[in-house]
């Protein structure tokens, strides 16, 4: 069973891209933060210069300008440095498979071996612990929890909020399960949890 709980540490990622499919668009930005004990013990973050053009409408939902990256380094600069980054880390993330699938296929185009790590979603675990609620999107999440977020759609912004909205949701895990605080401890120590699947 796949555990709830990233064992040990892990690092959260978030990616801007030019657009929504990994075949034909490209990364704009990367962030990592990595997570030691529950606590952010280190950063990454770094604008990403694409070989096209930036739509005006990933402009409107990024920010993200054609001139704000025109001075950043290519992806084949930036990507092993991020790899290296995130080496030995488990990864967390806002529906990560898309984050995954433009990671990869970054790898792939520059022949680059892609993360080998357990990886694990938040949008999902929000979608098993609370089925009641409309939509499971960060924006969701950050406004439900209250969580402060200076910018929307920017990588590292979205990749604090994704820490604080998986230890709030940890903590709504923590509410709705039954069991002595010796069992919670002990579920929360394993990472397991007997309600959940794969998430």
């Amino acid at each position: 069973m796949k555990r709830l709980v990233p064992p040990g540490d892990y690092a959260v990622i978030d990616l801007e891209t030019t657009g929504f499919s990994a075949q034909y668009h490209e990364i704009i930005e990367v962030a990592a933060v990595r997570v030691e004990a529950g606590r952010v013990t280190g950063v990454f973050s770094e604008l990403v210069r694409p070989r096209r053009y930036i739509s005006r409408q990933i402009t409107r939902l990024t920010g993200i300008t054609a001139e704000m990256t025109a001075g950043a380094r290519p992806l084949a600069e930036v990507l092993p440095d991020y790899l290296a980054f995130l080496a030995g880390s488990d990864l967390l993330g806002h529906n990560i498979a898309f984050d995954l699938e433009f990671l990869r296929a970054g790898c792939r185009g520059l022949q680059l071996a892609a993360p080998d790590a357990d990886s694990y979603c938040t949008m999902r675990l929000a979608r098993r612990l609370h089925p009641e609620w409309s939509h499971h999107r960060l924006d969701d999440l950050v406004r439900h929890y209250d969580i402060p977020r200076s910018r929307a759609h920017r990588a590292l912004d979205d990749c604090l909020a994704t820490q604080r909205a998986f230890t709030c949701l940890l903590a709504d895990d923590r509410r709705q399960s039954a069991g002595t605080p010796e069992e919670m401890a002990a579920r929360e120590e394993v990472g397991s949890h007997p309600r959940y699947g794969a998430w």
